[in-house]
């Protein structure tokens, strides 16, 4: 199971509506608000909320098509996917903004992110132990006091990297600057040992050394990574 499925475990709403939005996408034919509410386990009022939050979310050129007795349908260009409005969806998330404040180290007590996020304690421990019974499985864990991520720091390293990677997050997490240098390092590499790294995966390599370089600048140990040894 990828984090982002993970993620979306913990945030029950977002997960709720990405249900929806992938559901519409995949239909051709009308889906009743009815048929919403009792696919999603909402009330029919969630079910036509969830429906208005999708509606003003939506980018140019989409739009929820709406006929009484029938239901919606999803109206898109045909060579658009839905991941893109998905991924904004995730990052969005309180449980994602944790995360990205723990890899940066930014936050050191659950008090700033409660008054930032507008969000009681006791609702972030709830997030927090939830959150740390799915990714134990990873190697890392979150503290609440002081807040940080815990574990070596190979699996925190691995861990943001299939994140980010799944949510394409590397142009809104790291500088421009420090992308274009990696970039182009990578592709002297390619020139060097003549491996003909595709797109994706010259994508991949510069998000994971980044990730690297901006945990080294955290004077975090680099624990005999294989990962960044072997790139």
């Amino acid at each position: 199971m990828g984090v982002t499925k993970v993620l979306l475990q913990i945030e029950k709403k977002t997960n709720q509506m990405v249900q929806l939005l992938t559901t519409l996408d995949e239909t051709i034919t009308w889906y009743s608000i009815k048929k919403i509410a009792m696919d999603l386990g909402v009330t029919v009022s969630t079910a036509r909320r969830y429906v208005e939050e999708l509606q003003s979310s939506l980018p140019n050129g989409w739009e929820i098509a709406q006929q009484a007795y029938k239901g919606i349908l999803l109206i898109k260009p045909i060579d658009q996917s839905i991941q893109a409005i998905i991924h904004s969806w995730i990052t969005d998330t309180l449980m994602f903004k944790m995360l990205e404040l723990g890899f940066r180290e930014q936050a050191s007590n659950l008090q700033a992110i409660a008054q930032q996020s507008y969000t009681s304690i006791p609702s972030l421990y709830r997030m927090i132990r939830k959150a740390n019974e799915f990714f134990e499985k990873d190697g890392i864990t979150i503290s609440k006091s002081p807040f940080h991520i815990r574990g070596q720091e190979e699996d925190i390293r691995n861990f943001f990297f299939h994140l980010f990677s799944e949510v394409q997050a590397i142009n809104t997490i790291f500088q421009k600057d420090l992308l274009a240098i990696i970039h182009e390092h990578v592709i002297q590499l390619d020139h060097l040992i003549q491996a003909n790294f595709s797109f994706a995966e010259k994508k991949k390599i510069v998000l994971f050394v980044a990730i690297c370089v901006y945990r080294s600048k955290k004077k975090r140990p680099f624990q005999q990574l294989r990962l960044c040894k072997k790139i």
